[in-house]
């Protein structure tokens, strides 16, 4: 049978869960392959966390949650939120959501109308643009380069709004360059976006790993813009819980009350289990995110080291984030794209890797520091042996 589907869901499947299925496609045909495409910290999942768990099915907890979240957990992460990042939301100002992405996704689907824009710095995460396509908008992009530190300006922020944009989609500890802004770089950003009445969203699920002794600056620490600014955070990068699906959103209560509705008719919330695990995360979420944190370091340092030595570059370590964003060229002076270079690697040297052109910036590649030290120097040495 020949289906028909709505031409708004005509989307490609994201790059890096493209690149993870070749991946795993390889890994179930008996070859060994470094991923160095993932988007996660592969650590293992805490004790506690996988406890209260068990606890919870054991205990019956297994039925349909609240919409918008257990109201004990609504308590915890508006209270862990506020002690990290200088906030004051109520438990009514925050959503759960089933992960970062679905409440990026509801948020746009909420503010975004036919022909309206957000705004978004490139390189970006590759779902800001089909995101906002699904919901019948359009994205206008602000370049930034890396002589500049990936950051963007204040005037080249104004000059990309117009009277269509609806919000402007930040990424602080950005993904794919790990861009970190200060406070003071922060305030002035928002500053624009609060005087044209536009909501400011910003995206901090990496303000957990953040590194050599740099402090994450929220958007929400700014009393003045807190109907101006959304927050999503998510449970994912901060204890590595990626697949049970936990994210939060933190704005004026209109908003909460609105994608509270939206969910309700959708996903119907994130899964009880994976709420109660992330009540145990956040009651010993100091130790628990540290670790995260700190593994990650030294992951990044290493892949850093290797870099620099099997390519003979100076590459510089990203602030924050999981990712380097490496110009393609330190690994093929003639390369042709970096899209046919990222298949080069997995197909040559069974190494997984994200093209820059998924992000908006061609002549890139990234690579993750989320797995360990052996399987990343493994995955380099391969693409070294595979391109030399």
């Amino acid at each position: 049978m020949q289906y028909s589907f709505s031409k708004r869901t005509m989307v490609q499947t994201s790059a890096t869960a493209e690149i993870s299925a070749l991946a795993q496609q390889k890994k179930k045909n008996g070859e060994t392959v470094y991923d160095l495409g993932i988007g996660e910290p592969v650590i293992a999942v805490d004790q506690r966390i996988i406890s209260a768990v068990t606890d919870a099915m054991k205990q019956g907890r297994t039925g349909y949650p609240p919409a918008a979240g257990y109201a004990s957990l609504r308590e915890s992460v508006s209270s862990w939120h506020n002690r990290i990042a200088g906030s004051s939301f109520s438990a009514a100002e925050s959503l759960i959501t089933p992960g970062g992405k679905m409440a990026l996704y509801m948020l746009l689907q909420a503010l975004l109308g036919p022909g309206d824009e957000i705004v978004v710095c490139s390189p970006y995460w590759v779902s800001y643009p089909t995101m906002a396509a699904l919901a019948g908008g359009q994205v206008r992009e602000v370049r930034t380069s890396g002589e500049d530190g990936w950051k963007v300006v204040p005037e080249q922020l104004e000059a990309a709004i117009s009277e269509r944009t609806r919000a402007v989609v930040f990424n602080n500890g950005a993904n794919p360059t790990g861009a970190l802004y200060n406070s003071k770089e922060l305030y002035a950003l928002i500053r624009k976006v609060h005087d044209r009445g536009i909501v400011f969203i910003s995206d901090e699920v990496y303000s957990g790993l953040v590194y050599d002794g740099s402090t994450f600056s929220s958007a929400a620490s700014f009393p003045e813009f807190s109907e101006t600014v959304v927050i999503v955070q998510s449970f994912s990068k901060h204890f590595a819980m990626t697949g049970l699906r936990v994210g939060m959103v933190f704005a004026d209560q209109q908003i909460i009350r609105h994608l509270t509705a939206l969910q309700s008719q959708t996903t119907s919330g994130a899964a009880s289990i994976s709420q109660a695990a992330a009540e145990a995360a956040l009651k010993d979420a100091d130790e628990i995110s540290e670790h995260v944190r700190s593994t990650i370091e030294k992951r990044r340092n290493h892949l850093y080291l290797e870099l620099n030595r099997l390519f003979k570059a100076e590459l510089t370590r990203p602030a924050a984030g999981l990712y380097a964003f490496v110009p393609a060229s330190t690994f093929a002076a003639k390369y042709g794209s970096d899209t046919g270079l990222a298949m080069r690697m997995i197909d040559q040297a069974r190494t997984a890797v994200v093209p820059g052109s998924a992000f908006g910036a061609p002549g890139y590649i990234r690579i993750s520091f989320g797995i360990p030290e052996p399987e990343i120097s493994a995955g380099l040495e391969a693409i070294h042996q595979a391109l030399s």
